[in-house]
C-alpha cells in the first residue's frame, strides 16, 4: 500500500508527517517541519508562498506523488452545536445540513458540512456540527497540487488529537479533561468529557517571552476555557491537563499549570 503523508501548516511552520499504512495499524516512517518565510515580517505567507517553499522541502526528501491528509485549525472552522428531533442514523445527515443553513450565517449550498453526536437524549440528539469555506478546500488542494500531492481528506487538528489519544492506553480519556497542545504561532486548547470534545479554541501566545512569561499567559487562557467548557458539561468539571509534549521541553508548563490550577497534569508525547 502507498504511502500516506499528513501535514498542517500555521503562520511560521508546516508540519509533515509520512506514514505506511500496515493492516488497521498506520506507522510513522519519519516526522519534520519546515520553516515558512514570507516576503515582509508583518505579513502571512500566501498558500503560493506556502506550496513553493513546502514543494522544495518535500522534493529534498523525495516525497511525490502521495495522497495527503491535511490537518486545519479550529480556527479555519465554523462550529455549532445542534439539538436534532429523535431519528433515524439515515436521516441525521440531512437533518443537520437543513439546520446549519439556519445556524451558520455565512454558509452557501456548496459548503461542506461535518459533524459529531455528542449527546443523545429519549427524545433528541446533540451534534457538533462543522463548516468550512470552499475557498480554504481550494486553496488547500492546490498547495497539496503545486507539491505534487493528492488531497485526501481534511481533518479537525483538534479531533485529530483527541483520536490519537484514545490509542494511548496509558492516559484515561474518559476523564474530563483539558488537551493542551502548543504550536509554534500559538496553542490548541481542547476540552473533553466521556471521551468526546465538548469545547474547543485556539489562542494565541505573546511572541519571543521567555518561558515562565509563556507559562503564565497560558494558565490565564486555561481559566478561561476550563469556565467556557464546563458550562457546556452539564455540571461536570474538568479532573486533568494533558499536554501534548515532552518532559524535557514542557517540564516548566507542567508544573506551573499543576501549581496555579490544582488539577492532575499529564504529558502525552504522540511520537511514544
Amino acid at each position: 500500500m502507498a504511502k500516506l503523508i499528513a501535514i498542517e501548516w500555521d503562520s511560521r511552520e508546516a508540519r509533515v508527517a509520512v506514514a505506511n499504512p500496515r493492516g488497521n495499524d498506520v506507522i510513522v516512517e519519519e516526522a519534520f517541519a519546515v520553516p515558512l518565510v514570507s516576503p515582509s515580517n508583518d505579513e502571512l505567507p500566501s498558500p503560493s508562498q506556502i506550496a513553493a517553499q513546502l514543494k522544495v522541502a518535500l522534493a529534498d526528501k523525495g516525497l511525490s506523488g502521495l495522497e495527503a491528509v491535511v490537518a486545519v485549525p479550529r480556527s479555519n472552522v465554523e462550529l455549532r452545536t445542534l439539538s436534532l428531533p429523535h431519528a433515524p442514523p439515515e436521516e441525521i445527515p440531512d437533518m443537520v445540513r437543513f439546520q446549519a443553513k439556519q445556524a451558520f450565517t455565512s454558509i452557501g449550498e456548496d459548503w461542506p458540512v461535518d459533524f459529531v453526536q455528542i449527546d443523545t437524549h429519549e427524545e433528541s440528539t446533540s451534534v457538533l456540527a462543522a463548516v468550512i469555506s470552499p475557498k480554504l478546500i481550494q486553496q488547500t488542494r492546490k498547495v497539496c497540487e503545486e507539491c505534487g500531492l493528492t488531497l485526501k481528506c481534511l481533518v479537525l487538528r483538534p479531533f485529530a488529537a483527541v483520536s490519537l489519544l484514545h490509542r494511548f492506553e496509558t492516559i484515561d480519556v474518559y476523564r474530563s479533561s483539558l488537551i493542551v497542545d502548543v504550536l509554534s504561532d500559538g496553542v490548541d486548547l481542547t476540552a473533553i468529557s466521556n471521551g468526546h470534545v465538548v469545547f474547543m479554541r485556539s489562542v494565541r501566545l505573546p511572541a519571543n517571552a521567555d518561558p515562565k512569561a509563556q507559562a503564565k499567559a497560558l494558565v490565564g487562557e486555561l481559566r478561561r476555557t476550563i469556565g467556557a467548557a464546563q458550562n457546556q458539561m452539564g455540571g461536570s468539571r474538568i479532573e486533568q491537563v494533558i499536554i501534548c509534549g515532552t518532559e524535557s521541553e514542557d517540564a516548566l508548563l507542567q508544573q506551573s499549570i499543576a501549581e496555579a490550577l490544582s488539577l492532575d497534569v499529564v504529558l502525552f508525547n504522540p511520537f511514544n
